[in-house]
């Protein structure tokens, strides 16, 4: 559960939502995405919170299960790629234009891939 105020729409850019659109406002035409919730601030003030709903963070958690179950075949297929290459070196553009074709996640660059020496 996260309080409204902390966030962003910063991992949503893709979506071109227009600029003036709350983040609250956006959360709550998904109800079946998102639980709405609040408690009390030491002022007694009520703080507006967000969570996942069950079924979202389920989803959530096979979707990383699977992620991390195939994380050697995506160094395996990375490793292909940069053997078509006469440096063994690609930028990271380039990645990023074959991303869907290569089945990677729209944020594969937070992900560490395990060190192998024999991998490529």
């Amino acid at each position: 559960m996260l309080p409204s105020n902390i966030l962003s729409f910063s991992p949503l850019w893709t979506l071109c939502l227009p600029s003036d659109l709350k983040l609250s406002t956006f959360i709550r035409r998904y109800p079946n995405i998102f639980i709405e919730s609040s408690f009390l601030d030491s002022g007694g003030s009520p703080v507006l919170c967000f969570s996942l709903a069950p079924e979202a963070l389920e989803l959530h958690h096979e979707e990383m299960n699977i992620l991390q179950q195939n994380q050697l075949e995506l160094q395996v297929m990375l490793c292909k790629l940069l053997m078509l290459t006469s440096d063994r070196i690609l930028p990271l553009q380039t990645i990023d234009q074959l991303k869907w074709d290569l089945g990677l996640p729209y944020d594969y660059q937070l992900y560490k891939l395990e060190r192998n020496s024999q991998a490529c």
